[in-house]
């Protein structure tokens, strides 16, 4: 469909009215912070960027960082292989971190991004395992699992075993 053709306008006129209701709801938390860039990336580049994120912190605070040592890990931090989930809040208020899988590491790094906030936390395979929730049906829904809670509110398994998200509890865990 090129500029001109009937086709082309339709769906020209379409997208300026299914924009003005995106527009309509609110103003884009994102623009003018420091994140927006990131809020702004593709899915898939979301994730590699999380991962560099938190690579990048993990060095700047003096932490052996290697690679990997297997499959099912992104990194190696003090030894214990990492695999880092990124969430940027939704536009409902939670966070979501997708694609938690069983695989051979032996903690995730839950980065979780707000227009003017920033978390960590590290939680052991085993307990991000045992409270995430299947994210598919099916055969499917034994392998991959997601955990997702309101900005507000971290659960309570979350805050109090693995802290507020704050970095010096993620040092820790770490060490």
């Amino acid at each position: 469909m090129a500029i001109g053709n009937p086709d082309f306008l339709v769906f020209t006129g379409l997208s300026s009215q299914i924009e003005a209701t995106y527009a309509a709801s609110g103003p884009n938390p994102w623009i003018g912070t420091p994140f927006q860039w990131i809020a702004e990336a593709h899915s898939g580049r979301k994730g590699a960027i999380g991962k560099r994120l938190v690579r990048g912190w993990a060095e700047g605070e003096g932490m052996q960082v290697g690679g990997k040592s297997s499959r099912g890990h992104d990194f190696q931090v003090n030894g214990k292989r990492v695999v880092v989930k990124l969430s940027l809040v939704w536009s409902d208020g939670r966070f979501v971190f997708q694609q938690i899988k069983d695989q051979p590491y032996d903690a995730v790094a839950l980065l979780a991004l707000e227009p003017q906030r920033a978390r960590l936390w590290i939680v052991p395979k085993n307990v991000i395992w045992n409270r995430a929730y299947p994210q598919h049906t099916g055969q499917a829904g034994h392998d991959t699992k997601w955990l997702h809670f309101p900005a507000t509110r971290s659960p309570a398994w979350l805050t109090s075993g693995y802290g507020a998200g704050t970095l010096s509890r993620a040092r820790r865990a770490l060490k």
